[in-house]
């Protein structure tokens, strides 16, 4: 086996040889090197965790490593929190792992379903919970002894693991229990949803449905679990009620895949499952004729969903676990502690693959803008004619598809020089790769939505375009956090190349993160000691890591509320 090392004149980050073997860069080695304890004084594999920039070929390092465990003869999972990154990787390494003969011991999925593959080790849970609820003496399963024995964990973006869609979450499985009573009620309520206009009118839904000839042969036929089917049905009623005034979250019809899901990160998920509005989702798809769905399809949504368990999360414990991520330095203290929980006590930052960035905020007085909401679409569409003029591409992210499609709907956006593309969960996964490949390219406008700032490779390789700045990258709302503003500007500026980066912020979103009134925003003479408290949060919050980054142009900061932070700096 040879994952070949060349200089960095040779190659000039992740390349490719012949058939499925990768050329890694000197540095990446260095990485996957550190996995295997290269440095250490100790002579047994060390969980630990690896910061590498974004755009620094963490997939490779991945790629790579896995090979070499599964060599080994350890069984390897890569996980992701995405599916569209994890079946990106899965294809592009499938070539690697036949060449070496360790396909078979490598398995790349989302953490759920990693979870989930996990309690299935234990026993079919589901299979179980069906064979209870309809009487029948339950089969013994085999267990395996040691569940963790030979099993190695390779987690990429691992702060997202470690964050608050998983830290204290579990993972809850529901068994389908598909009978004909369950869909007439299902089918029933439906019918009188027009009822359920309120709270109480969905209560008082639920006695009348309870009363009901459909509920009672239901009842009937699995009388010793009264209290389940009454509490499923008393769900039915509630989720109903949330279905007509469209509370989130909300499914969404999958044309592409044909059926009806959640977003989840980046895809909309056809597995995932919120309560009974999947069902009633499908129920008003057929009566529009919005989806042809299948009878099988019919019969597993509209079913009783029998509670099977919860799992947490962080009793995911597999012998020896390694992560890599972009924003090390940018976890949080919770988040920490988590990394620590899992046995991550070993932390390493290598070099940058490609020398000195080139990452740069936006020129003159356009790094950062707050804006009213009524200026907003104008400023965006501003904003986006300047960088085509310019002869570059750009990347504006939405917060989600709604302020997208706000965007859209705007009489702005029919003056944008040229159609822009869109990137969605919704999309097919070929739709995506060829949208993400496109945006590198001059002239190139892309509206993308949030979950696609991690992961997605906008590289380019057009010359002129580098010649004019690279590729500029527009940030419309405020981060959640400091580690999520690092992957924003690392959509920009990858392997090397030029790029530049700039925010424009509603005074609303604003006002809704900080409690900011808009005097505050605008006058940075007033209410000194808040603005202190302001600024605190705010660097905290977001530009942690960026301070230096966001500095060096000072007359570029426009934002009301770092004008007293300037001053100090220039003195």
């Amino acid at each position: 086996m040879s994952f070949v090392a060349t200089s960095k004149k040779q190659s000039q980050g992740i390349g490719s040889l012949l058939g499925g073997i990768k050329t890694p860069h000197n540095i990446q080695v260095l990485a996957i090197l550190r996995f295997f304890g290269f440095g250490e004084q100790k002579s047994h594999l060390e969980n630990q965790l690896v910061q590498i920039e974004t755009g620094g070929g963490k997939s490779l390092i991945l790629g790579a490593a896995a090979t070499i465990f599964a060599m080994l003869g350890f069984e390897v999972r890569d996980a992701c929190y995405s599916d569209y990154l994890s079946s990106r990787d899965a294809k592009e390494f499938h070539q690697t792992f036949a060449d070496f003969r360790v396909a078979p011991h490598i398995k790349y999925s989302k953490i759920t379903t990693f979870s989930e593959d996990m309690v299935a080790k234990k026993g079919d849970i589901r299979s179980l919970t069906l064979e209870l609820f309809a009487g029948k003496p339950l089969k013994k399963q085999s267990v395996s002894n040691d569940l963790r024995k030979n099993q190695v964990l390779l987690v990429d973006e691992v702060d997202v693991f470690m964050g608050p869609d998983f830290v204290g979450k579990t993972h809850n499985q529901v068994a389908r229990l598909q009978h004909p009573g369950a869909r007439r009620v299902l089918e029933s309520l439906w019918q009188k949803r027009g009822e359920a206009k309120t709270p109480q009118a969905a209560q008082g839904l639920c006695r009348n449905i309870m009363s009901s000839q459909e509920y009672q042969s239901l009842l009937q036929e699995f009388k010793t679990f009264e209290i389940v089917v009454e509490s499923q049905v008393k769900m039915m009623c509630s989720d109903l009620y949330e279905y007509v005034q469209r509370k989130p979250p909300m499914p969404e019809v999958n044309l592409n895949q044909g059926c009806i899901g959640y977003k989840i990160h980046d895809r909309v998920d056809c597995d995932a499952v919120f309560g009974y509005k999947t069902a009633f989702a499908y129920l008003e798809a057929l009566a529009e004729k919005k989806l042809k769905v299948e009878e099988a399809r019919l019969k597993e949504v509209l079913s009783l969903q029998l509670p099977c368990g919860q799992f947490s999360y962080t009793n995911i414990n597999p012998q020896h676990i390694f992560g890599v991520s972009g924003t090390v330095e940018q976890l949080q203290m919770f988040q920490r502690q988590e990394v620590e929980k899992h046995g991550l006590r070993v932390f390493t930052t290598v070099p940058s693959v490609y020398g000195q960035s080139k990452f740069r905020f936006l020129e003159q007085n356009d790094a950062i803008k707050v804006v009213p909401a009524v200026d907003f679409h104008q400023e965006v569409a501003l904003a986006i004619q300047e960088i085509i003029k310019q002869k570059r591409a750009i990347i504006v992210f939405f917060e989600n598809e709604r302020s997208l499609d706000d965007f859209r709907r705007s009489p702005f956006y029919a003056k944008l020089p040229t159609p822009a593309e869109v990137l969605l969960e919704k999309l097919a996964f070929d739709e995506k790769s060829h949208i993400i490949k496109k945006a590198g390219n001059t002239g190139q406008i892309t509206l993308a939505v949030a979950p696609f700032v991690r992961g997605s490779d906008f590289v380019s390789y057009d010359d002129k375009l580098q010649e004019n700045g690279g590729v500029h990258v527009l940030q419309t709302f405020p981060s959640s956090d400091s580690s999520e503003e690092v992957q924003f500007q690392g959509r920009t500026a990858r392997q090397g190349k030029r790029g530049t980066y700039s925010l424009i912020l509603r005074e609303e979103d604003m006002k809704q993160k900080f409690g900011l009134a808009r005097d505050i925003l605008h006058d940075g003479q007033s209410n000194m000691d808040l603005l202190d408290q302001v600024f605190v949060l705010y660097i905290n919050t977001f530009f942690l890591s960026s301070l230096q980054s966001i500095y060096q142009p000072l007359a570029l900061i426009k934002l009301g509320i770092f004008r007293r932070l300037v001053r100090r700096q220039r003195l």
